[in-house]
């Protein structure tokens, strides 16, 4: 059981890590695709963007005849581009924030077991037992989550990075005390 929890959380983290750095590669790269796309690519047969009349090259204001400056009409954008939880919370961020809690409730049961059988030493005294275990490890990683939400929110690349960390020191933890001698220690 001790090894098939380590297990999970390393492949876990593998698969979050691999997911990354899959999609931050280019897709339109010449070497990637070959010479064929990319000529196909130069040609293309789609007409000018100021040919279609929403095109922002082709709206002007008024009173730009009498003047002969082009100045483009702003508009605000429509609420589907403007993002927010639909952008945000995907696929990936569901992955990354059930993993890092995931791996929070494997620490907390692996080190209460741990304490149950008296061989603890690291433990500190405030977080001898499981409610103020998951007292202090819920509402720090809702904190993360809502970080990596928001980083996400505004594109940051590395938005999963706190969690993964997260998730990497509470594996840490559970397998440290998974692996704790299962004799109590005595001291010399």
């Amino acid at each position: 059981m001790n090894q098939t929890c380590l297990r999970i959380s390393l492949a876990v983290l593998v698969l979050l890590a691999s997911s990354q750095l899959g999609s931050a590669m280019p897709q339109n790269s010449l070497a990637m695709n070959g010479p064929a796309t990319a000529a196909a690519r130069e040609s293309s047969p789609a007409p000018a963007a100021s040919s279609y009349p929403d095109a922002p090259s082709a709206l002007t204001t008024p009173g730009v005849a009498e003047t002969g400056a082009e100045q483009p009409r702003l508009r605000e954008a429509a609420p589907a581009a403007k993002g927010g939880l639909n952008r945000a919370i995907d696929g990936k961020y569901v992955v990354v924030m059930s993993a890092m809690f995931a791996a929070s409730i494997v620490n907390v049961e692996k080190t209460n077991t741990c304490l149950e059988q008296h061989t603890c030493a690291f433990v500190p005294e405030a977080f001898r037992s499981r409610g103020a275990l998951y007292g202090a490890g819920i509402p720090a990683e809702v904190g993360i989550a809502y970080l990596g939400y928001k980083l996400k929110e505004h594109r940051h690349r590395w938005w999963l990075l706190p969690a993964m960390v997260v998730t990497g020191g509470n594996s840490f933890v559970a397998y440290h005390s998974a692996t704790e001698n299962s004799s109590p220690r005595t001291s010399k």
